[in-house]
């Protein structure tokens, strides 16, 4: 089975990639992909919707942070 990140664009895998896992600043994004800080905020926005609509698309919905951070502690 895929992954979520492979039903990405190879862009938005990208900078999400650099975002999240590498730990690039903003500006290090923009170096790299040459183009505006509020450019790189920008994709990495509809990165993150696509990321959150494909994970809709297969798990049907996105648990409430609350409740998993809570689903442990009466366990």
């Amino acid at each position: 089975m895929a992954g979520l990140l492979d039903v990405l664009e190879p862009e938005q895998r990208l900078i999400l990639s650099l975002r999240e896992l590498e730990s690039y600043s903003y500006e290090e994004l923009a170096e790299v992909l040459k183009c505006g800080v509020n450019t790189v905020k920008s994709r990495l926005s509809r990165a993150r919707e696509a990321l959150k609509e494909a994970y809709i698309r297969r798990y049907g919905n996105i648990p409430d942070t609350e409740i998993v951070q809570n689903s442990g502690e009466n366990t």
